[in-house]
């Protein structure tokens, strides 16, 4: 199997457990507090990673300081998704973070002055309209909005400014 190959499919195995995440996530948090939800996440996750980082010795890399500093905001990024979840629903959580290439453009042609090629723009644009089309399409279904908590959305809306800001 090629290299490119293999990258596929480990880019198409991420995104199949990110998607089922939001759901296992939130159906989690109903029966229990979010805050042992994440302790047991992040335990796994040190279990798994502590021998690799003992064993590159990262705490003695130049740009350590950096990296732990970038790390914050990925690390506020799954604390404010799992105690937003249990605010609102599993659905307007994956709207708000469908919203981030739109945040990574407007905030690399500011802060980078990054110029992007329309088809890229275009790209995230189709992206958005899919966003809107969904929020229109549940409002002319059933009435309502699939608008979940206003609590929950700031909460997920700045886990997921801290998903944009740790791309960056």
């Amino acid at each position: 199997m090629s290299g490119k190959m293999k990258g596929l499919l480990a880019l198409l195995s991420t995104i199949f457990i990110w998607s089922l995440m939001a759901i296992i996530v939130k159906s989690t948090v109903i029966n229990s507090d979010p805050t042992v939800l994440l302790f047991l996440r992040l335990l796994i996750a040190a279990v798994i990673f502590s021998p690799f980082i003992l064993r590159s010795k990262v705490w003695t890399k130049p740009r350590f300081i950096t990296l732990v500093l970038i790390s914050i905001l990925a690390a506020g990024n799954v604390f404010g998704f799992m105690m937003g979840i249990k605010y609102t629903s599993a659905s307007v959580s994956q709207l708000i973070y469908a919203a981030i290439p739109i945040m990574l453009l407007i905030a690399s042609s500011v802060f980078y002055k990054e110029k992007f090629s329309w088809q890229k723009v275009a790209g995230i644009l189709i992206g958005f309209s899919g966003l809107i089309y969904i929020f229109y399409s549940s409002i002319m279904d059933k009435g309502e909005t699939i608008s979940g908590g206003v609590m929950g959305n700031i909460i997920i809306f700045i886990a997921a400014l801290n998903w944009a800001g740790y791309i960056l």
